[in-house]
């Protein structure tokens, strides 16, 4: 756990390049013992705060990585409002692609209605018809 917590604790003030290095981290290591990152939440989500206007491409993907690592460490019975609200941050000024990648992350870790969600909203926004039903297919 300390070293769980050394990497957790530097996340707050790292850099574009090694903020999404130890998001990979924590997130191969809460792969491996689960709950582990349950104490850092508040870590993760001041960081989604802190760049979730940013447009820079290391911060794009940060900002799927630490959205990933809130799905892997929070149970879907245990979303709340405050969960939601920061991936909503995110997924609000994010590009589609981005989203797309969000949206295949909380599926994987059960939170279908967040999938859902971002899914309906990216379904009124691609340029083919074959896309948009695919994407129907997947919010459903």
């Amino acid at each position: 756990n300390r070293f769980v917590d050394l990497i957790a604790t530097q996340l707050a003030n790292a850099s574009d390049n090694c903020s999404l290095i130890l998001c990979e981290a924590l997130g191969g290591i809460g792969g491996l013992e689960p709950h582990c990152l349950d104490p850092y939440i508040p870590e993760i989500i001041d960081k989604i705060n802190k760049i979730a206007m940013s447009s820079s491409s290391h911060d794009k993907k940060t900002k799927v990585m630490l959205c990933t690592l809130i799905f892997q460490t929070i149970q879907p019975s245990d979303w709340d409002d405050n969960f939601q609200f920061a991936v909503d941050s995110v997924i609000n000024n994010s590009d589609l692609w981005a989203n797309y990648k969000i949206a295949r992350s909380a599926a994987r870790y059960g939170h279908y209605k967040v999938c859902s969600y971002i899914m309906a909203e990216l379904k009124g926004k691609v340029s083919s018809e074959h896309l948009h039903f695919w994407l129907v297919a997947l919010e459903q």
